[in-house]
């Protein structure tokens, strides 16, 4: 008994995997077809299935640090608060600033991201009640000169210091910034 057996998707035949003559039942595979359309609407589709979950990756890593960056703000304000109410009375507490571990001339952060992340440590350290801020262990002028910015945007006093550990001397920031440039550029940030 012959019968003919149509599919339901075109395609030509790959392989045939049963023989002529042999039995067989509902629901066994004899033969396998190979449709290039439905090969590359399924490549297609793999690709986006890959694209939409590294964007919710990146949409979930911007949440956490979202997340974080409002955790450092509470942790700021209350050291602060925490410092205020152990300083004897006459004494002051600066907030201090450092660097973000993070390279602007490689590109790891922007000049904007620097400047509002910051702005907001400075924000939350003068919200908690600083006298004044400390920028320190700075090795990029650029940085530096970026996290003076955001202090001054407090109102408060701004100190700021550099790390001069770098050179055949020792005598130049990370950067290879002078004490002399650091001086006359820090002068004009104010």
């Amino acid at each position: 008994d012959i019968r003919w057996l149509s599919a339901e998707v075109g395609g030509r035949v790959e392989r045939v995997l049963v023989q002529p003559g042999a039995i067989v039942n509902k629901g066994d595979v004899i033969a396998e077809l190979a449709n290039p359309e439905l090969m590359q609407q399924l490549e297609n589709l793999q690709w986006d299935l890959e694209a939409a979950e590294a964007e919710q990756s990146a949409e979930l890593t911007q949440l956490e640090s979202q997340v974080l960056d409002q955790q450092m703000a509470e942790l700021n304000r209350e050291a602060v608060k925490l410092v205020r109410q152990a300083c004897p009375d006459g004494k002051y507490v600066a907030g201090d600033i450092g660097p973000s571990g993070k390279m602007l001339m490689m590109g790891e952060v922007s000049e904007d991201e620097l400047l509002a992340a910051f702005t907001d440590q400075a924000r939350a350290l003068a919200d908690g009640g600083a006298h004044a801020l400390v920028i320190e262990s700075m090795g990029d002028l650029a940085e530096i000169k970026l996290a003076i910015e955001a202090a001054k945007s407090t109102g408060l006093p701004v100190v700021g210091c550099m790390c001069f550990d770098s050179g055949a001397d020792l005598d130049r920031t990370l950067m290879g910034t002078t004490p002399e440039q650091a001086a006359e550029e820090l002068t004009v940030a104010g």
